[in-house]
């Protein structure tokens, strides 16, 4: 199990689950816009865009990281609750095909730009239906049903209270997880301290492993006993595994609760240049002047 899934597993309940999609989500969108623009361009690009006016290269860019982030959300969605319900399925799928093709279209007119509205808002009343089947049926799935309606939201003129409205919730949660990761550093902060209770918990863990480690007699194993050289290492073994797990799990949450807030940023971002995004132009080639418009603003 690595870091993050441990500070996911520690968080718990569906919560998780979002916490680890959206970050995957984030994380897939860096890759391909990495791999495929050259340059680690979600770090420039989104610092770039809020400080500035977004258009020509650099709204083409941000729509292709739109298009990796929802590809990369609905692929660990897949992952990560692959008993998901139909009803649920079909309204995410739709909205990430949805998302994906609106993006790649090269919007040139006010009626291009209704037929797009129409299908992202097609899309959205799917996850509507989808969101109150969830609250009736399985309320621990709203929260990865706005997930996709903060996306689609976002490029829908009208969406920004629907989108706002996701966003509220994420920041909660990126909250508690903020919250849960400092209790976890208190926490591993009193095991390296051998604060109240931690040596004698390390000890029934060490009783527990000795019970069923052969080569010693049954007394002995039965006791936790063994030669006493043996012991403090013991200790210091079990006690140092503990404190970087939980040190570990408390970074997972801190850099998917970081992920999370980029999710919102770029979800702001989005609606508030949705126009430019949508009309900008998608060919690769224009990805080489996005580079050197890049480099000319960071070098003065």
């Amino acid at each position: 199990m690595n870091a993050d899934d441990a500070g996911a597993e520690i968080h718990n309940d569906l919560e998780s689950s979002v916490l680890r999609i959206v970050s995957k989500g984030m994380h897939q969108a860096a890759e391909e816009s990495t791999k495929k623009l050259g340059g680690e361009l979600l770090t420039k690009v989104l610092p770039a865009a809020i400080a500035g006016q977004v258009a020509g290269p650099l709204a083409a860019a941000i729509a292709g990281i739109v298009g990796a982030m929802i590809d990369g959300v609905f692929k660990e969605t897949s992952a990560v609750e692959r008993k998901l319900n139909t009803v649920l399925a079909n309204p995410f799928r739709t909205a990430q095909q949805t998302v994906r093709s609106v993006l790649e279209e090269e919007i040139r007119n006010d009626a291009e730009e209704s037929f797009a509205n129409r299908r992202l808002e097609a899309a959205h009343d799917r996850l509507d239906e989808a969101y109150v089947y969830a609250e009736a049926q399985s309320p621990q799935k709203c929260l990865l049903v706005q997930v996709y309606q903060c996306i689609v939201a976002a490029l829908i003129e009208s969406g920004g209270a629907s989108m706002r409205r996701c966003i509220s919730q994420f920041q909660k949660l990126a909250a508690e997880a903020r919250d849960h990761a400092h209790k976890l550093r208190a926490e591993a902060d009193n095991v390296h301290k051998r604060g109240p209770g931690v040596v004698t918990k390390a000890l029934e863990i060490r009783q527990n492993v000795l019970r069923v480690v052969p080569g010693l007699p049954r007394q002995w194993r039965e006791m936790g006993y063994v030669p006493a050289p043996n012991l403090q290492s013991d200790l210091d073994g079990i006690l140092q595994a503990q404190e970087q797990s939980l040190l570990d799990s408390a970074a997972a949450l801190e850099r998917n609760a970081k992920d999370l807030d980029d999710f919102c940023s770029l979800a702001n971002l989005l609606h508030e240049n949705r126009q430019a995004i949508l009309k900008s132009p998608k060919e690769k080639t224009r990805f080489t002047k996005l580079l050197q418009w890049l480099t000319a603003k960071t070098s003065t």
